[in-house]
């Protein structure tokens, strides 16, 4: 303690040298608005043509794609996302692995269980990698609700 009591010059320099290199650091860092981040997700999207039961969805479409799609090497872990008239399957992978090919099996895997699927099934399958471009900074979504003359509401 009677170290830094005594000799104040160096240690302000030594904070003035430190306080500066920081500085310097801060200004050449790249900085990018949106920067071009790959996560080791896909997805897949399957839609119906018309409105299905979610039940029938997810064992007719969802169920033979998850289990062709479980098979593949480096999966850490898989969601899926069921309504009446579409379900998107999320496929998170580990962080090593070769992205390129593992999107070229997952195109493979899911075009060999297409043809064994209900026809009511859109046959061409949206097999996307995930970006973090491609999501919106933020979403607004509602609903105007306006007045009659007699305080009646409608949209």
């Amino acid at each position: 303690m009677k170290f830094i009591i005594h000799r104040k010059v160096f240690i302000s320099m030594l904070f003035l040298g430190l306080t500066m290199l920081g500085y310097v650091s801060y200004k050449r860092l790249p900085v990018e608005l949106m920067p071009d981040a790959e996560l080791p997700m896909l997805f897949v999207q399957i839609s119906s043509r018309i409105e299905v039961d979610p039940n029938y969805m997810e064992n007719q479409a969802v169920v033979p794609i998850e289990g062709a799609i479980g098979t593949m090497e480096g999966i850490e872990s898989t969601e899926s996302f069921i309504n009446s008239r579409q379900a998107t399957i999320t496929v998170n992978f580990k962080k090593n692995i070769n992205f390129k090919y593992t999107y070229l099996k997952l195109q493979q895997k899911i075009d060999q269980v297409s043809g064994n699927l209900d026809e009511n099934f859109i046959s061409n399958r949206n097999k996307s990698k995930y970006q973090a471009t491609y999501q919106p900074v933020y979403g607004i979504a509602g609903e105007r609700v306006r007045r009659g003359r007699q305080g009646q509401e409608y949209c």
